[in-house]
């Protein structure tokens, strides 16, 4: 049997009551309910200790007095008519009770998510590109020009246009396969650390819903290394043997 002292959540009393007239009582827990998180009627039981309506307006009084009343529909297509029901009922003439309900809660938050999600959306477009535009550069810079010689060496002795393509090909794949790994595993890194920092449960991180934009986002970065190899394999393959020999 575990007794506390549940003083420490009610400090509003505290304050209003002296300290040498504070009974502080001691109750015995009878059981821990399970984690809950967020929960869209905004009841969170996870920081609060939950007692019988009795025993609460004994020790601290407020009886039949409420901040907060919870309905429950059997049907959630009844929604709207049980709001208006209850509204005339107990708001006849001014608005003594404020009515809302978790899918006007639920659309809030999920604009926001929305929101957010384009946010993060543009800024995921504008690195492809960025990252597309300095792929094409160490393509071009790196891997062409500075390899005239070589490309001109290879065509001279008969290479194929085609397989000097396929080289350069290979090459931004081979690029793009190291920088989707390296980019996956950062994501599961970083969106574990994010997801048990903000919402505090990493329980539905790793479901199909969630992990499967992972490869997708890995496929697209392979896809733009690419594309983004392209023109240069292209400029290679179509590079003059007499004149690529020729460059210093």
């Amino acid at each position: 049997m575990t007794r506390i002292n549940p003083a420490p959540f009610f400090p509003a009393v505290q304050e209003e009551v002296p300290r040498d007239q504070l009974f502080i009582p001691i109750v015995r827990v009878s059981g821990i309910l399970a984690a809950r998180g967020f929960a869209s009627d905004g009841v969170n039981t996870d920081n609060a200790i939950i007692a019988s309506d009795t025993w609460y307006t004994s020790q601290y009084g407020g009886k039949d007095l409420y901040d907060q009343v919870n309905v429950i529909v059997k049907n959630v297509d009844t929604i709207s008519d049980v709001e208006a029901a209850t509204d005339k009922k107990v708001n006849r003439n001014q608005q003594v009770v404020r009515i809302t309900d978790a899918s006007s809660r639920l659309t809030s938050i999920t604009e926001t998510l929305g929101t957010i999600t384009a946010f993060i959306l543009a800024i995921g477009g504008i690195s492809l590109v960025v990252a597309a535009v300095s792929i094409f550069n160490v393509m071009m810079m790196m891997s062409v020009n500075e390899r005239v010689q070589e490309i001109g060496i290879l065509l001279s002795i008969g290479t194929e246009k085609g397989e000097v393509r396929r080289m350069f090909l290979y090459e931004a794949l081979i690029l793009g396969l190291i920088g989707a790994a390296a980019g996956g595993v950062m994501t599961l890194f970083i969106g574990y650390s994010v997801v048990s920092a903000m919402i505090g449960s990493t329980a539905y991180f790793f479901l199909p819903e969630s992990t499967i934009y992972l490869p997708c986002g890995m496929i697209i970065g392979v896809v733009v290394c690419v594309v983004s190899g392209l023109y240069p394999a292209w400029k290679a393959s179509n590079m003059d043997p007499i004149d690529a020999l020729r460059a210093e």
